[in-house]
């Protein structure tokens, strides 16, 4: 399958991480609670672009 990008969506933004527990992400909680304890400095910009197709990653395998 052909990899597709749709146009890209510009325009304000805001970042906030939420705070999260063991339940809501057992291998990512104290990340993303160390994010959420970080002051929000400066605005950047933002965008958001939606991709369609590419590799379906079912070749993987665990290392060992």
């Amino acid at each position: 399958m052909q990899r597709r990008s749709h146009p890209r969506q510009v325009g304000a933004s805001t970042v906030r991480f939420k705070q999260a527990t063991w339940s809501d992400l057992p291998t990512m909680h104290h990340v993303v609670n160390a994010l959420a304890e970080l002051p929000v400095i400066e605005a950047r910009d933002g965008s958001v672009i939606q991709s369609l197709g590419g590799k379906s990653y079912r070749d993987q395998r665990v290392l060992t």
